[in-house]
């Protein structure tokens, strides 16, 4: 398998190397380490998260167009009253925002990122079979490839803000949460790309510190 890292001056840009020596169950576990990122959703789930944890939505309706994975949790460094807000408008609620601390073990790329990353015409032969296919075909692609990809969860982090977790995030693992009050949810209205966390990720860092420190 042809692992990749991304080239921080060209967040599209993947500069190809191999760990074909090292088996990627061991090359994972050396590189193992707790991270803290956050999870939005309604408070219509507070009670249900508190006593189960964060829980996949498994078998149950995805409230985006292009359905989510089904056995991944979603989680961001940056949005996440942006999808706090998003689910309130599917369930009701008010939204609520997680800090959670999660095992990178866990830790898969955003297909939302990978589809973003490899839009450039230098993937064009790498990914010759998504050639005609619009947007949500593609970002569908790389859902349903996610294990695949699973060592770029760091670089999706990186470029775009977001990643997801695999399974069950376990109520011990959840350190704090908040409701948000309006004069935060005015100021959190982004555009989940690339080039936005580019240029605002420090801002939105700095909104979820002020959310959870007022």
């Amino acid at each position: 398998m042809v692992l990749g890292q991304f080239d921080s001056a060209h967040p599209t840009k993947i500069w190809n190397c191999h760990f074909n020596s090292i088996p990627l169950q061991k090359f994972y576990k050396l590189r193992t380490m707790k991270l803290t990122l956050y999870h939005g959703t309604s408070s219509v789930h507070l009670d249900n998260i508190l006593e189960s944890g964060l829980v996949p939505r498994y078998n149950n309706d995805s409230e985006w167009e292009c359905a989510s994975r089904p056995d991944m949790i979603y989680l961001t460094s940056a949005y996440p009253l942006y999808f706090a807000e998003h689910s309130v408008t599917s369930h009701g609620g008010e939204p609520v925002v997680f800090e959670v601390e999660v095992d990178t073990l866990r830790l898969y790329p955003d297909e939302d990122f990978l589809e973003q990353a490899t839009r450039s015409e230098k993937y064009n032969d790498s990914y010759s079979h998504l050639h005609g296919l619009d947007m949500e075909a593609r970002t569908k692609y790389f859902r349903d490839s996610l294990e695949e990809y699973k060592h770029h969860y760091n670089d999706s982090l990186k470029f775009l803000g977001n990643c997801c977790h695999k399974g069950i995030i376990k109520p011990k693992r959840i350190r704090r949460y908040v409701i948000p009050d309006m004069s935060i949810r005015r100021k959190s209205d982004p555009s989940i790309t690339t080039n936005n966390f580019r240029f605002m990720s420090h801002y939105y860092a700095e909104l979820i510190q002020e959310m959870f420190n007022k």
